[in-house]
């Protein structure tokens, strides 16, 4: 049996935050190191990492009896560095571990970590090292999670409603905040009174409404997909009056639920709803709220919380393995280019 050699990709964090909106976030800085162990004498004709992003959005519309892609993709990074440089006979390694340590300033204006049925915004990273003719060649990949924390001034701020609802029904609606994390509780005040006899109150149920609008700018294209999910249906005693407080949980699952997310193809919100149930003599009417709300990455007190100050990168790139056989130094090659160049496909 012959021995396994393996490339690997090791990061000191493969989650990275971005703190502060796109115009005024500093970035972060991604540090990691790709890996190289040799169980047997080995040669090697090229060693590459490549990092990528991408951002992609694609949609369907119906006309009749015929459906039509949309589709558009864009480019946010392309950079890679070249490790060992190409060789035809090949770079000779002794048995080893051999580890190359690289760094990444991102820029903070580059979109969040997105995935969505209709669309994604991804960065991944991507090791390759080319063998000689019949060999087979080593590859890694690893994707990174970029998070957003900005302090939006409407979050900590409560949400009030106070109104007479077609002279039948008196409402008021508290909710002490905007912004919730995956998986927190929502906590909702009603206090709902009837103004015309026989007239009761019977049931409240609540929505969290997801709206998805994927974009291509360039076409003056979109499309909105909402999705509904029903956090709770409390039956009640008939009454005139009903005053309560609701918890409402956000699913922990990102694929129930998604942040609240903004970039230049893909945008999500969220909406709160709340329908009031009231009858009368066999006659059903409903009392609809539309409660606006923010879903954040994290918890609210940790969103908030201080984070780690940005260190600028020092690019200093080395070659360390546990044998007197040291592999040559490599450069760096920078192939981002700016403005993030379009490839916009739709047929119809």
């Amino acid at each position: 049996m012959h021995a396994t050699n393996i490339l690997d990709i090791k990061l000191e964090n493969d989650t990275l935050i971005f703190n502060g909106s796109p115009s005024d976030s500093a970035g972060a800085l991604l540090r990691g190191k790709v890996i190289l162990r040799l169980k047997e004498a080995t040669k090697l004709r090229s060693l590459t990492l490549n990092l990528k992003g991408r951002e992609k959005t694609t949609w369907t519309e119906s006309y009749g009896t015929k459906a039509f892609a949309n589709y558009a993709k864009r480019k946010l990074i392309d950079h890679s560095w070249v490790l060992l440089e190409p060789k035809k006979e090949g770079h000779s390694f002794a048995a080893g571990e051999y580890t190359y340590i690289f760094e990444y300033a991102f820029p903070g204006s580059l979109p969040e970590t997105i995935h969505i049925d209709s669309g994604k915004v991804e960065y991944k990273l991507q090791a390759f090292a080319e063998r000689s003719f019949l060999q087979r060649n080593l590859t890694s990949e690893k994707e990174i999670n970029i998070k957003r924390y900005t302090n939006n001034s409407e979050c900590n701020e409560s949400t009030d409603l106070s109104d007479i609802w077609e002279n039948k029904v008196r409402y008021e609606v508290h909710v002490p905040m905007k912004c919730f994390g995956l998986g927190e509780s929502i906590p909702i005040s009603i206090n709902i009174a009837s103004l015309m006899e026989q007239a009761h109150i019977k049931r409240v149920v609540c929505f969290l409404r997801e709206s998805i609008t994927n974009r291509i700018p360039e076409m003056n294209k979109f499309n909105v997909d909402h999705n509904w999910l029903r956090l709770c249906s409390e039956k009640y005693v008939p009454t005139t009056h009903l005053q309560t407080t609701l918890n409402l949980q956000v699913p922990n699952n990102s694929k129930c639920v998604h942040i609240d997310y903004r970039s230049e193809l893909i945008r999500i919100r969220h909406t709160l709803q709340v329908k009031v149930e009231v009858e009368k003599a066999g006659t059903i009417d409903y009392v609809i709220f539309d409660l606006p709300i923010y879903i954040l990455p994290a918890a609210h007190d940790e969103f908030f919380q201080d984070l780690p100050s940005y260190y600028p990168p020092c690019y200093e790139y080395t070659a360390v393995n546990d044998s007197n056989n040291c592999p040559p130094p490599y450069p760096a090659r920078e192939t981002i280019s700016y403005p993030v160049k379009y490839n916009v496909q739709c047929s119809r």
